[in-house]
């Protein structure tokens, strides 16, 4: 039968993450998900809530699917789908993984911060901080 269990903050996150069969995150306000980032990362199909920058991270139908914020139905469909297709489960979990690690590595994240600072679309950001009171950082 199936089992759901709360383990509080399990000292093997990783390790718990790529024993999922499906990663779900059903967040009504998100910043960055990085917990989607790591699952795909593991190999790990996700369904998500359209919340934050979800998008950023999920190909919808290619690495996981989205849906709209409380939409309930919509995510317990995804859920169960994904569990009863094992090839579709595994195809989005190998694409996820690829997705993972051709987009989001320290280096390539490096890169896309220095492109934007040398454009000058990071100035915006540093002035905000600025007016914020975070410092004169520069990017």
């Amino acid at each position: 039968g199936s089992v759901v269990t709360f383990l509080g903050a399990p000292p093997e996150i990783m390790a718990l993450l790529a024993s999922l069969d499906v990663l779900v995150l059903s967040s009504r306000t998100e910043g960055l998900p990085t917990v989607l980032l790591e699952g795909q990362a593991l190999g790990v199909p996700v369904v998500t809530t359209d919340a934050g920058g979800a998008r950023e991270t999920v190909r919808e139908g290619e690495t996981g699917f989205i849906v709209p914020c409380g939409d309930s139905q919509g995510l317990a469909a995804r859920m169960i789908q994904l569990l009863q297709d094992e090839p579709l489960r595994c195809r989005l979990g190998r694409n996820g993984q690829s997705h993972v690690l051709e987009r989001f590595t320290a280096g390539r994240m490096a890169t896309e911060i220095l492109r934007a600072s040398e454009s000058g679309r990071g100035t915006v950001a540093v002035r905000a901080a600025d007016s914020a009171g975070l410092g004169s950082r520069k990017a």
